[in-house]
């Protein structure tokens, strides 16, 4: 896959996936500094604008910014660049976002400095979206399932909006 190639399946993945967020889904931490960390996404049907939670390890619950869900992330980025019209924005070289596709591991790679910083992604895709995401500057795996939570995960986020707002 060229490099221009791999920056419009990508950007196709990231798009197909942050609308595919939207029916629901549920952010799990399976390995690095946050194991068990979950970011939950509820749909509108089930709890109106207040949909999102997250539940860390030691059980401390707090709003997730919309923003920061690996379903998204990568669409707002892609979304970000000053194009004229709302299409993908074509392939260069000096995009502030860097895609290639890692043929050994078929895996996405993104390299993009935020806040000064460098993030270094691994995406994996299955099914057309984004099921894994591997953060590899901070050591942490997640793995993204997409659809109406659980019982348990749903209470979870009503009850935190129920101990904010209650």
């Amino acid at each position: 896959m060229s490099a221009e190639e791999a920056w419009v399946s990508f950007a196709e993945i990231a798009d197909k996936s942050c609308q595919k967020a939207y029916e629901g889904l549920v952010e799990e931490d399976i390995d690095g500094p946050n194991t068990g960390k979950l970011k939950i996404r509820l749909t509108f049907e089930q709890a109106g604008e207040n949909s999102f939670a997250l539940k860390m390890p030691d059980g401390t619950l707090s709003e997730a910014p919309w923003m920061e869900y690996y379903a998204c992330e990568a669409s707002f980025a892609i979304d970000n660049i000053d194009i004229e019209d709302s299409s993908i924005p074509p392939y260069s070289a000096d995009l502030p976002l860097k895609v290639s596709f890692d043929h050994v591991t078929a895996t996405y790679l993104t390299t993009q400095v935020v806040s000064g910083n460098e993030r270094k992604l691994s995406y994996t895709v299955a099914d057309e979206v984004i099921s894994q995401v591997e953060n590899l500057v901070e050591g942490s795996k997640t793995k993204l399932t997409f659809g109406l939570p659980d019982a348990e995960k749903t209470a979870i986020v009503n009850d935190f909006y129920a101990e904010m707002y209650g």
